[in-house]
């Protein structure tokens, strides 16, 4: 039994884990592609 909690409790913290990670991609590739636009649109001027 407790070694069923602990499973559940693992896969918990992997689920989050997994979902920050996924977060945090998505801010990177979002600042990424915000930063280049900038650099991009001050070299047109």
């Amino acid at each position: 039994m407790s070694s069923q909690k602990g499973l559940s409790f693992s896969s918990k913290i992997k689920k989050e884990v997994i979902i920050n990670a996924k977060k945090e991609q998505e801010n990177y590739h979002f600042l990424k592609g915000v930063i280049f636009s900038n650099a991009y649109l001050e070299d047109d001027w």
